[in-house]
């Protein structure tokens, strides 16, 4: 039978395995533009492919030159309805300047100055600095785009400087569920108050990552976070967070099951940083059913110089009853040193682990001695049963091929039912981890 002659079902399941939306992949960095390229070309093989391989050409559009498709996009929407992602924030949407208005299609225009009075009209003067000719301009017209496009569903934001969403009514944007924030500008941090625009036009998100996310001194207290009252999964990415913004933070979203925070610490923040003590505390008041938690400082070089009790665990970790699946550097679960609980920390501190884990995961540091750790994962596996009766699977990630240990390691876990995996990431011969956010993959 000729290739052409398949049966339709068939010939869509061929097409929608080229597309990440139909496959369900979480990953941000998703389409290919050899995907495209194959469902474009099955396009052409006959009206029937077309009919069915156009809207999935949609579903997250990708370009070459973007001033293309946001022309496609406003001449027609039949093919706007059928966008459910996008990601200009991956690929540059490269906006012409304002002065050549004939680039830009008349509706969008018309819309993009409907939106900028809005913007003008609510935006709070406390948002931070806003310069009419480029950061508005920027998030008005990602609006505009925005708003051509009804089915939306996930969408990759660049902002710039401190603000992000402009332009956006109230609940104008109801089908959209994950939304990921890269930020901009390297001298500041997206601040929380920034977001609320965001969370007023899109009250269902279920999923939000922020990346370059802080709230210091200033961002206290329940007015400065807005709510996003059905997001599940928090990520914040090379963010900070100081220790009396944690419980306001985790207020703000009532329905948490899943949060992941990178730190990172520039240093005019280092007396003022929240830590592992101030997460676990805030998290164990505010979000006691907690399903997932990654807490990850391996990306602060000089946090060792600090001698403070409250960069660790402790056995308050362990009233997270719910708690499945743990994520966090090998330093936050370390049992101290001295006695008085300062300095350094090694092995790990049972005591903070909830019973309730199912997975472990466990970001080797690569100046963290690799004996202590090892033995410590020697001792755990002899206890683990009746300390982790649920635990089905631990991983450690580090830099190094292989410890001394490994083989007297692996034979501990052997028969315990536990799977364990040691994964190497970066680079080996300088034992240093390649520190990226594949490695918070939930165990």
């Amino acid at each position: 039978m000729p290739i052409s002659d398949l049966p339709p079902e068939l010939w869509l399941r061929i097409i929608e395995s080229f597309c990440s939306h139909c496959n369900g992949e979480e990953c941000v960095f998703r389409l290919h533009k050899t995907d495209l390229t194959d469902i474009a070309r099955l396009c052409l093989v006959s009206k029937n492919l077309n009919h069915m391989a156009t809207p999935i050409l949609y579903h997250v559009p990708n370009s070459r030159k973007p001033s293309r498709l946001l022309r496609t996009l406003a001449a027609h929407p039949e093919l706007a309805r059928h966008v459910q992602e996008l990601h200009p924030s991956l690929w540059t949407f490269d906006w012409p300047e304002l002065d050549h208005v004939d680039n830009y299609p008349p509706s969008l225009m018309e819309d993009f100055e409907r939106r900028l009075v809005y913007a003008r009209e609510h935006l709070s003067e406390d948002v931070g600095d806003w310069d009419l000719e480029s950061t508005v301009d920027d998030h008005i017209l990602d609006a505009a785009l925005i708003a051509l496009l009804p089915n939306l569903t996930r969408i990759s934001i660049l902002s710039h400087y401190r603000s992000v969403c402009f332009g956006f009514e109230p609940s104008s944007l109801p089908n959209l569920r994950s939304v990921s924030i890269a930020h901009g500008d390297t001298e500041s941090f997206l601040a929380p108050r920034c977001l609320k625009p965001l969370a007023d036009a899109a009250p269902n998100i279920a999923s939000l990552h922020l990346d370059m996310f802080g709230a210091d001194s200033h961002e206290v207290g329940q007015d400065a976070f807005p709510v996003f009252p059905n997001v599940t999964s928090l990520m914040m990415e090379r963010s900070l967070v100081t220790a009396p913004s944690w419980p306001f933070l985790l207020q703000a979203f009532p329905r948490l099951e899943t949060m992941a925070f990178g730190g990172t610490w520039p240093s005019e923040y280092i007396d003022e940083d929240g830590y592992a003590l101030d997460i676990q505390n805030a998290v164990a008041l505010h979000c006691p059913h907690l399903r997932k938690l990654c807490v990850d400082y391996s990306d602060i070089e000089f946090m060792d110089d600090l001698d403070e009790t409250d960069r660790t665990f402790d056995h308050g970790l362990a009233s997270l009853k719910e708690l499945e699946y743990l994520i966090t550097d090998s330093k936050r679960i370390g049992n101290p040193v001295a006695e008085d609980g300062l300095g350094d920390v090694s092995g790990i501190c049972i005591d903070a682990l909830p019973a309730s884990l199912r997975g472990l995961r466990i970001l080797d540091e690569a100046d963290y001695d690799p004996s202590d750790l090892g033995l410590a994962l020697i001792d755990l596996a002899a206890k683990v049963s009746g300390r982790l009766p649920f635990l089905e699977k631990i991983s450690i990630v580090r830099g190094k091929g292989s410890y001394e240990l490994d083989d007297e390691l692996r034979s501990a876990w052997d028969g315990t039912g536990v799977e364990l995996t040691l994964d190497v990431t970066g680079t080996p011969e300088l034992g240093v981890r390649d520190r990226t956010r594949q490695e918070w993959h939930w165990p």
